[in-house]
């Protein structure tokens, strides 16, 4: 089965525009979208932290009232991109396919366009499972950094980001207790995050189960029970609409406020079992406006990328060689980045 790097359906740069086709698809997934690609010079990336030193700084708004925010120093540190390689073995029937789409190819006959389109599919096949993995591992990173940290390999060295990013309180009782009253722990973050920040808080973070938990509350109930509308707001909520609606505005959670519910379930690089990596007690208050919020990737001669897609690599035999399978790796680094990390603030609550 003669194969090599000149076959049309499995050239580098077939796959490369496969790849990207996938991953402006995956890039329409929140979280994703939130960190927009942006190609840095060199091999390391400027990730900015800032450190709260005091509160001895006092903010005066218009009717008077002063608040005490926290004096802060901003450190910013370069940090070199590991680099993720997932990998993906063709063999077997995909092999004959692009070897017979390699004699195929000009062909007008129904045949010939059927074991085209058949390669095509497969190339696009292959992208699919190289940028799963990439895509997992990108959010995991950004995951990472709304959190306040996350640790990576660069040569085999482990090495860790903090973003020194200030957390709220969490509430003094548990959100299992019927007597926690959690609308008002809502108030109360939303507030905080104003008298620190200077501006509010737009957009806030959660599991996907928090909505779930929220409704379980007495609280809630009580104020369920009262409300005719908003018991019909209630059944009319959408995923990521309760604080932006109609139903976050009578709860007086702040009107304009989006709140996203953040998938975090993952499967490792190279395969293995789902984990859920964002915990359903971890709720984060952002300014999405104005945070600055980006994925930056380093180039590097050693793999020869010049542009923000992600680089392809493949293991191809000698030409004329019988093929039994042939490798390809997908090679993709960056570092997930705040411009104003003091905009991001981790709360904790319990259950």
């Amino acid at each position: 089965m003669p194969l090599d790097s000149s076959t049309p359906y499995f050239r580098k740069e077939t796959l490369a525009d496969a790849v990207q086709v996938v991953d402006e698809r995956e890039s329409q997934s929140t979280l994703l979208q939130l960190f927009p690609r942006r190609l840095k010079g060199g091999d390391t990336i400027t990730v900015r932290t800032l450190t709260r030193t005091a509160q001895d700084i006092r903010q005066t708004t218009r009717d008077g009232k002063g608040y005490t925010i926290d004096k802060g120093s901003a450190t910013e540190t370069q940090y070199r991109p590991g680099w993720v390689k997932p990998q993906a073995e063709v063999f077997g029937d995909d092999l004959d396919v692009f070897y017979a789409a390699t004699q195929a190819v000009g062909q007008q006959d129904d045949r010939s366009a059927a074991i085209v389109d058949d390669a095509n599919q497969r190339v696009m096949s292959l992208a699919e499972r190289l940028m799963t993995d990439d895509a997992a591992w990108r959010k995991k990173a950004i995951i990472g950094a709304l959190t306040g940290s996350y640790s990576f390999y660069v040569d085999d060295t482990a090495q860790t980001i903090t973003y020194g990013l200030t957390s709220i309180a969490s509430p003094s009782t548990t959100w299992t207790n019927a007597a926690a009253t959690i609308l008002t722990d809502f108030r109360t973050a939303l507030n905080t995050f104003y008298e620190v920040a200077g501006v509010e808080a737009d957009t806030v973070f959660h599991s996907p189960k928090l909505t779930d938990d929220i409704f379980k509350n007495t609280q809630m109930n009580t104020l369920l029970g009262g409300s005719p509308q908003l018991s019909e707001a209630l059944l009319s909520l959408s995923a990521g609409s309760l604080g932006g609606g109609p139903l976050g505005t009578m709860m007086g959670l702040g009107a304009g406020v989006q709140w996203i519910p953040v998938q975090g379930r993952v499967v490792p690089v190279g395969g293995g079992a789902a984990t859920d990596i964002w915990p359903r007690t971890k709720i984060v208050l952002a300014n999405r406006a104005l945070m600055g919020a980006e994925w930056g990737m380093a180039f590097s001669a050693l793999y020869g990328i010049t542009t923000a897609a992600p680089n392809v690599e493949m293991s191809t035999p000698p030409e004329g060689s019988d093929v039994k399978s042939i490798k390809v790796t997908l090679f993709d680094n960056g570092i997930a980045t705040f411009r104003r990390p003091d905009l991001v603030m981790p709360w904790t609550v319990e259950f």
